[in-house]
C-alpha cells in the first residue's frame, strides 16, 4: 500500500471516530440548549479539558495530545498514526488565530461509540490559510473522572 492510500486510511479512521461530529454539523450556532448544574460543571471540565488538548494539537506537540486522548480513541488509533493524520490534516492550516465555541451538548450515546458520558463541543475556528472552518471535538468521561479527547473533526 502506497504511503498516499495508508494516509488515506488513516484519515478513515480518525473520520469513523468522530462520526459523531457529522451529527452536529449543520447550523449548531443557532441551537440554544439549557442544561442543569450538573450539566455545567461537567461542561466546564470538559471545556477545559478540550481547551489544553486544542492548544497541544495548536503548538504541533501531536505526541502530546495522543497521550491526552481518551483510551478508546487510543486503543481506536496509535500514536504513530494519529501524529501522522494531524500532518496531514491539521499542518496545512497554518495557525490558529481565533476559535470560539458555538455549540456544546452533553450525550450518553454516540453513533459507533460504547455507552458513557461523552460532551461534544463546537469551535467556528480561523487558521490562517483556512478561515471559517468548523472544528468539532468529542470530550469523553474516564473511569478516573477525568474529561479526555475522544475525537476530532474539521470542516
Amino acid at each position: 500500500m502506497n504511503i498516499f492510500m495508508k494516509r488515506i486510511l488513516q484519515l478513515v479512521i480518525i473520520i469513523v471516530i468522530v462520526l459523531c461530529g457529522r451529527c452536529f454539523a449543520e447550523d449548531l450556532s443557532e441551537m440554544d440548549h439549557i442544561a442543569s448544574a450538573e450539566q455545567q460543571a461537567q461542561r466546564t471540565a470538559a471545556l477545559d479539558a478540550a481547551q489544553a488538548w486544542l492548544e497541544t494539537i495548536d503548538l504541533v506537540r501531536y505526541p502530546q495530545s495522543w497521550d491526552m486522548s481518551s483510551v478508546l480513541f487510543q486503543k481506536a488509533v496509535n500514536q504513530e498514526e494519529w501524529v501522522n493524520i494531524l500532518s496531514v490534516i491539521r499542518n496545512p492550516l497554518g495557525q490558529t488565530n481565533q476559535r470560539e465555541q458555538v455549540f456544546i451538548e452533553n450525550y450518553t450515546e454516540l453513533p459507533d461509540a460504547p455507552d458513557g458520558e461523552y460532551i461534544v463541543i463546537q469551535y467556528q475556528t480561523d487558521f490562517e490559510n483556512r478561515p471559517g472552518s468548523f472544528e468539532t471535538v468529542t470530550m469523553m468521561l474516564e473511569e478516573d473522572g477525568t474529561w479526555k479527547g475522544a475525537g476530532y473533526y474539521i470542516r
